[in-house]
């Protein structure tokens, strides 16, 4: 019985301790979680009421059609045999020498076999017409020849208009030789535009054509052959063919071809001269035409003395006050070119404008000139009909006080040229 007791008495002693320590634990845990931060109430869902369904009305796309992928190109297939540059057919204008715009030759292996093609046919390009050129591969049997139609056709021409009053044109002939250089030096020095009719005899002063070009000077044809004068047979082709090859030599120095022709002594001379060669002359001068060239005498000679004063006094009182001035000087005479700075200087003080001849130009021909008065002087000259000056001119004539006048001025303008030249000589 007693031991009973000590059994129920042990079990409610480790019911009490398991008590205790459960009330220990639930504390600490409970303590744990007041110090923890308390997540925030999630807050209430406020349900909207529902309303009508807006439906937006959407067009249906068109349909799209996907783009066929390009296929790629196929190499251009060798065109075996000849093929022209430029076609079968194109113009050249009259007076130009002919280059041939060129061809090539495929074998049928796709090798280039240009150097074997043969080219017959001829093309005169100082006459209007029609002229053939075959080309031929004559090592290959199995390949055609190909031919070409060139069409010589007449340059055109710009309607003539007269340039303003009180134009000078200096024009020079048989150039370039040795004063030339001098001469564009004084041109230049001055701002002064001129006319080089080139004749090509002095072979070794030819690249100066590149610094007429340069300077912007025109250039013409000198013709002084006098074959074609001697009524021989064939001469006017010859004199054709010179003045395309002149036209060649040009272009290769200048990269331009000229517009204006000058015969030696002028059309009425080269006219005379070709009486035995009846109505040859007008055919020749027709086809200056066609090549796209003035033909262009003068109407002031400047270089009919044999000094620098006399030549300035020519210039400075022509015998004849034109007031469209083709002048006419020969370059390589050095007198002529040490004339030039009192021509110019002569000119600017009288109001006269210095310019190149121009396509647009009429010619000037002999037996064809105009004259008019000269423009005002912006310096008077010395009037010998008022009252003051006749009377201290009154015993001389008036002619002859008029070349007193003309003398004294020329010498002083000489004195003024020869110094300007030894300055450049000098300089």
């Amino acid at each position: 019985m007693k031991r009973l007791y000590k059994i129920i008495l042990f079990i409610l002693i480790m019911l009490l301790l398991a008590l205790i320590l459960f009330d220990l634990v639930y504390l600490r845990i409970g303590h744990s979680n007041m110090s923890a931060p308390r997540p925030m109430a999630t807050p209430p869902q406020v349900t909207a009421t529902p309303g009508p369904a807006l439906v937006p009305v959407l067009e249906p796309l068109p349909e799209l059609t996907p783009e066929p992928t390009p296929e790629p190109t196929p190499e251009a297939a060798p065109v075996f045999g000849i093929s022209l540059t430029e076609g079968e057919e194109i113009e050249w204008p009259c007076g130009i020498p002919f280059r041939d715009p060129g061809f090539t030759a495929l074998g049928r292996d796709g090798k280039d076999i240009s150097a074997d093609v043969t080219v017959t046919g001829e093309v005169t390009p100082w006459h209007i017409g029609d002229y053939m050129l075959t080309y031929a591969l004559p090592g290959y049997a199995d390949f055609d020849s190909v031919q070409r139609i060139i069409h010589v056709v007449p340059q055109k021409m710009k309607e003539a208009i007269r340039p303003a009053s009180g134009t000078i044109c200096l024009t020079y002939i048989d150039t370039p030789s040795e004063p030339t250089e001098e001469l564009l030096t004084l041109l230049k020095r001055d701002d002064v535009k001129a006319t080089f009719f080139i004749s090509t005899y002095q072979t070794e002063f030819l690249d100066l054509l590149t610094r007429m070009a340069e300077d912007g000077h025109e250039l013409g044809i000198y013709f002084p052959d006098m074959s074609w004068y001697n009524g021989e047979e064939d001469m006017l082709e010859h004199c054709l063919s010179e003045i395309v090859r002149m036209q060649e030599i040009i272009y290769e120095k200048t990269g331009r071809y000229a517009k204006f022709i000058r015969f030696y002594g002028g059309t009425p001379n080269a006219r005379y001269l070709a009486v035995r060669m009846p109505g040859e002359f007008d055919e020749l001068y027709q086809t200056m035409h066609d090549m796209g060239l003035l033909v262009f005498d003068w109407n002031l000679e400047v270089d009919v003395a044999e000094t620098t004063v006399k030549i300035s006094s020519n210039f400075t009182h022509p015998t004849k006050p034109y007031d469209y001035v083709v002048a006419m000087q020969q370059n390589f005479r050095r007198q002529s070119v040490l004339a030039v700075p009192e021509i110019i200087r002569w000119g600017k003080e009288k109001g006269y404008t210095f310019s190149t001849l121009q396509d647009s130009f009429p010619e000037v021909l002999f037996g064809q000139e105009e004259y008019v008065s000269v423009p005002p002087s912006s310096k008077p000259e010395l009037d010998i009909t008022k009252q003051e000056t006749a009377e201290k001119f009154k015993d001389i004539p008036e002619d002859a006080a008029k070349l007193a006048i003309a003398s004294i001025d020329s010498a002083i303008a000489s004195i003024e040229s020869e110094f300007n030249s030894l300055a450049i000589d000098l300089g």
